[in-house]
């Protein structure tokens, strides 16, 4: 039995826009939540999703199936990250809920501390804790998104949730 995943890219490949429309529904808000995370900014994030999803389009020969999303959460990783370069700010604004329910005041104003010491971790800690523990992606997926090994995940994850941890009790 084809999966919907695999049918969508077959056809993505010939250049059905419905395919390529279904697939950006399938897979924007991770996208998009995965730039937000990194950037800190939803205009940013946004323009971010728009590029990724760009990329999809203009590289559709060479999707594979199964590997939509972890091709697009990479491109859209490198990008948050080209663009953190340019741009050298972590705007911190209202946090819109990444769950599917609304987060109450108090948790908001939590999230929103997380995040602030989030956005001062170096970029590659700041992606990795991302992926694995705000997107809930395996190592080893982690290391696919990214493009690095599974040791440096694992070492990066460390460092990361030792810097915030030190950063967020020393308040």
């Amino acid at each position: 039995m084809v999966t919907e995943e695999t049918e969508l890219v077959s056809r993505l490949k010939k250049g059905d826009e419905q395919a390529f429309a279904e697939l950006y529904e399938n897979n924007r808000l991770q996208v998009f939540r995965t730039a937000y995370l990194i950037l800190g900014s939803k205009e940013q994030a946004e323009d971010i999703m728009q590029e990724t999803f760009y990329q999809l389009w203009k590289n559709r020969e060479k999707i594979r199936e199964g590997q939509v999303l972890p091709w697009l959460l990479k491109v859209a990783t490198n990008a948050s990250f080209s663009l953190w370069r340019r741009k050298r700010e972590f705007p911190t604004e209202e946090i819109p809920s990444l769950k599917s329910r609304e987060l109450d005041p108090e948790e908001a104003a939590s999230f929103r501390e997380i995040l602030e010491e989030l956005n001062k971790l170096p970029k590659r800690q700041r992606a990795v804790l991302t992926l694995r523990l705000l997107l809930d992606y395996s190592e080893e997926e982690t290391a696919r998104i990214l493009g690095i090994p599974l040791g440096t995940v694992r070492s990066n994850l460390f460092k990361a949730k030792e810097n915030l941890r030190k950063k967020i009790n020393g308040r």
